[in-house]
């Protein structure tokens, strides 16, 4: 999953430094820095109420319906 989900990321810096978009490169590589991190602290066993996963579930869903169209 995380390298698949690398090489998505790799080929959307890549296709926006094709096209001269070095400010949204650089978006989408703290993008996926921000996302690495959060998968780290999600996968700790640290025992969490059903309500904080969904919660945690929909931030994460809000997060790329909102980011993803303006990059």
């Amino acid at each position: 999953m995380v390298s698949r989900r690398h090489r998505s990321y790799e080929g959307w810096v890549d296709t926006l430094l094709d096209g001269q978009h070095p400010e949204s490169a650089c978006l989408v590589l703290e993008r996926e820095r921000s996302r690495n991190l959060l998968d780290a602290l999600v996968s700790q066993t640290i025992e969490r109420p059903a309500e904080v996963r969904a919660l945690n579930d929909l931030v994460s869903t809000l997060q790329i319906d909102l980011t993803s169209p303006s990059l």
